[in-house]
């Protein structure tokens, strides 16, 4: 199958260097899908999302956080300020994150950065559905759990 190089470079280096059969992003202006031989192009990613691309026949999943992709030449790089492979990611860590930023968002307190509040709360919610992927049960059985 023909396949791609797709990287990913974060301020901790490079995060993944592979050979993807496919790709998928959470880009600002939707979900945006690559496969071998893609036009060339710069989109800005999501403050926010799930990442994920098939390798080996396989597919992968990421919480991304912030970024640009950038496809040239068959190269796509992605350059993001974080990245969590799913099966890396604390469910319940993640579900603690988006009930304090719910609740942060809720009370609306005096002294609570709103903006930050809800930056977390896409954090958690891209955590728990990257996770939720990975392990093949939607976010909403994911959050039962």
């Amino acid at each position: 199958m023909s396949s791609f190089r797709l990287r990913c470079l974060s301020k901790d280096g490079v995060r993944f260097d592979v050979m993807a059969e496919e790709a998928y992003f959470p880009a600002v202006e939707g979900p945006l899908g690559l496969l071998p031989e893609h036009a060339p192009l710069v989109a800005q990613m999501k403050d926010a999302g799930v990442l994920r691309f098939k390798e080996n026949g396989r597919w992968r999943y990421f919480a991304s956080f912030n970024g640009v992709l950038w496809l040239k030449e068959g190269v796509a790089t992605l350059l993001v300020d974080d990245i969590q492979e799913a099966n890396t990611i604390d469910l319940a860590r993640a579900k603690m994150a988006k009930e304090r930023a719910e609740k942060r968002l809720k009370e609306k307190q005096e002294g609570v950065d709103l903006v930050r509040a809800q930056a977390s709360l896409h954090r958690a919610l891209a955590r728990i559905e990257a996770r939720s992927l990975f392990f093949g049960v939607s976010s909403e059985e994911e959050e039962k759990k």
